[in-house]
């Protein structure tokens, strides 16, 4: 859309110029006020600030169980690598107790599927962990900007071009002159919706 100054009094409009730039069918005809535009726009940037406040009190309150939970985590990680490296080192060790005869060909067969399926469980485990933690790492940092950008709009309480840029990935005027914005943290305020 176009933004293009309508009358003389001032007034700016945003209009589809696709008709007359490419085809007629190109588009339906949309304008609306800039003035009712950035309305549409502040209202909603209020309520996904007001929101985006309840979440950061939230992620506050559970920080220190959310970060204890990711080192008991971390932690695990570290017992499954060190019990998967023992394992292993038996598991090696298991061929040479069956060639010096400690062990019968039936006990080898046994004992090294036993180990084979105790290794497989294990890497499942430590890679679903592995998994869990690369996610919780992105998602607090996902977290992080989106609060830095939450403290921001929250000390400007004018709609800037700069706070547009920060929030909003796009902005959709239909042809009844509605807006729907489109934040770039949707899938936070989604979170939060659902939850």
């Amino acid at each position: 859309m176009q933004r293009k100054r309508q009358n003389k009094d001032g007034t700016y409009w945003f209009r589809c110029e696709s008709q007359w730039k490419y085809a007629k069918e190109a588009c339906v005809v949309v304008s609306a006020k800039e003035k009712d535009i950035l309305e549409q726009i502040l209202l909603a940037v209020k309520k996904y600030s007001d929101i985006l406040c309840r979440q950061a009190v939230v992620f506050w309150q559970n920080r220190d169980t959310n970060n204890e939970k990711h080192a008991a985590a971390q932690e695990e990680i570290i017992t499954i690598r060190q019990e998967l490296s023992k394992t292993k080192h038996y598991l090696r060790g298991l061929y040479e107790s069956l060639v010096s005869g400690i062990i019968s060909q039936e006990e080898y067969r046994q004992m090294k599927s036993d180990y084979e399926g105790k290794i497989a469980d294990l890497q499942d485990r430590g890679l679903k962990l592995e998994c869990d933690k690369q996610d919780f790492e992105r998602n607090n940092d996902a977290r992080f900007d989106l609060f830095e950008c939450l403290r921001n709009t929250t000390l400007r309480p004018d709609l800037t071009a700069e706070l547009i840029d920060e929030l909003v990935d796009k902005i959709l005027v239909y042809p009844d002159k509605s807006v729907e914005v489109i934040f770039k943290f949707q899938d936070e305020l989604e979170v939060e919706c659902v939850g």
